[in-house]
């Protein structure tokens, strides 16, 4: 009987560590001179698909793809290793899909390498988990999961289109501060839209 409590962690602490193993979400992380311009990082393990630039922004989220499409919501082949390079142009941000239950921290003049293999379609939402000013609560998104026949279409559709300015919700709530008068407590001006070839909508609806 003494033994039980010790048994329950070991069989716990077992569980989680194979968990962990397959996982295996965060990869290396590279520092970089925060003025230049942040480098590629190749990783030694193999991924179905990436790697995807995850750039966060006081409030916004743009996503590269090897192809060079720029977007501004996160589309993904279901059943699909895919390999992430987080970066943050400006303050520490935070890569947080709560449906999935992964969170990273984005830090500023490195790139951490990150992935994660989703496997159930749909429409998720993509958060800032940190605090980085008034208007980051705006900083959201959606993460679109979809077959992969589904996805080479959106990538074959979306390459051959011209750019133009992305999701930027917190850009239109700071216009209309201006417009009030500029009155509140003082906040950094939000960084401006990204240029994207696929905008997405701002109120798709989603899983949560």
């Amino acid at each position: 009987m003494d033994n039980i409590p010790l048994i329950l962690v070991l069989a716990i602490a077992s569980y989680a560590t194979n968990v962990n193993y397959k996982l295996e979400n965060l990869g290396s992380k590279t520092k970089y001179n925060y003025d230049q311009e942040a480098p590629f990082v190749k990783e030694k393990k193999a991924f179905d698909f990436g790697p995807i630039d995850v750039i966060s922004r006081q409030w916004n989220w743009e996503f590269i793809y090897p192809n060079g499409i720029h977007s501004s919501e996160l589309h993904l082949p279901i059943n699909k290793r895919t390999n992430f390079r987080l970066i943050t142009d400006d303050v520490i941000h935070s890569f947080y899909i709560p449906a999935f239950r992964l969170k990273q921290d984005i830090i500023p003049g490195s790139v951490i390498t990150y992935s994660l293999t989703p496997t159930r379609n749909g429409v998720f939402r993509l958060r800032d988990a940190m605090f980085s000013g008034a208007y980051f609560s705006q900083n959201q998104t959606n993460v679109i999961v979809e077959s992969e026949d589904i996805f080479n279409k959106w990538i074959n559709e979306t390459v051959k289109k011209e750019p133009q300015n992305g999701l930027n919700p917190a850009g239109r709530l700071y216009d209309k501060r201006l417009k009030n008068g500029n009155r509140g407590w003082a906040t950094v001006e939000p960084a401006p839209a990204p240029k994207v070839q696929d905008v997405g909508l701002e109120d798709r609806p989603h899983d949560g």
